[in-house]
């Protein structure tokens, strides 16, 4: 009867491992791109032109090619993203042509042209 019982908590526990697991990989990018925005946050701080790059802010990993999930950060920057998953099937386009990083009142600032 315990042996019964064991194999049973045994495979529950294999489900709810496996449960969660799919929920994360399902769930990746919108676990990624909370933890980037509420933990790491978008540092913008600058002196220089010179400090500010462009680059993709959340946790994508391709950019798009309208300004939506890209901005002017500093250059030190880095995104977090912990969770690995998926592949990148990007583009290859330059999204950022026709837009610059500048240093405006010592933040990052994105402009057009």
């Amino acid at each position: 009867m315990k042996k019964e019982i064991l194999i049973g908590l045994i495979i529950i526990g294999i489900l709810i491992l496996l449960g969660a697991y799919i929920f994360i990989m399902l769930n990746g990018l919108e676990i990624n791109n909370f933890l980037n925005k509420n933990f790491n946050g978008i540092n913008k701080n600058c002196s220089l032109d010179s400090d500010c790059i462009i680059m993709c802010t959340d946790c994508s990993g391709c950019p798009s090619v309208e300004p939506i999930n890209w901005n002017a950060v500093n250059k030190k920057w880095g995104s977090y993203c912990p969770i690995k998953w998926g592949f990148s099937a990007c583009a290859r386009i330059d999204p950022y042509k026709g837009y610059n990083a500048a240093c405006k009142n010592n933040e990052c600032v994105l402009k057009k042209g």
